[in-house]
């Protein structure tokens, strides 16, 4: 049975790879590392990495570096802080202020967040096939976005 990773052990070599944009060859990674990982076994975590496509290698034999994925705007590769090594997975979609405030509380545990409810009145009126479960200001709004397949 193999043995299971650690998945704080690919972030941190993950994370200590992304601090070198120019890409880092698995000596180096070995020697900066801030845990003991033997040759073999870190070829093993960077072919895992390679393969959840967390990482690219480039070149071959001695020259072989290692290189994050994440690239922000085009711009290379994301500086990383506390702050930005937890949206490291996020693609970069542009979004209104009111946007990002959404995506914070989303991202709030949901032991944080206010509990909601649901409205019984407004379920006990709604019948299938019967009754409008939306506004017609909503259904005119998807009208406006075409037909829908299906």
């Amino acid at each position: 049975m193999p043995k299971i990773v650690p998945s704080e052990e690919l972030d941190r070599i993950e994370k200590l790879i992304a601090q070198y944009p120019e890409g880092i060859g698995a000596k180096d990674i070995a020697e900066q590392l801030d845990f003991e990982i033997k040759g073999r076994t870190l070829q093993r975590r960077l072919a895992t990495l390679i393969a959840e496509q967390r990482i690219v290698s480039e070149g071959d034999g001695r020259a072989l570096k290692y290189k994050i994925t994440r690239a922000s705007q085009g711009r290379g590769v994301l500086p990383i802080d506390d702050e930005n090594w937890q949206n490291l997975d996020e693609v970069y979609i542009p979004v209104s202020p009111e946007g990002e405030e959404i995506k914070s509380f989303i991202r709030q545990p949901r032991t944080q967040r206010a509990p909601v409810s649901y409205r019984p009145d407004f379920l006990g009126q709604y019948y299938p096939n019967n009754t409008p479960l939306f506004t017609s200001r909503f259904t005119r709004t998807i009208a406006c976005l075409g037909p829908v397949a299906g």
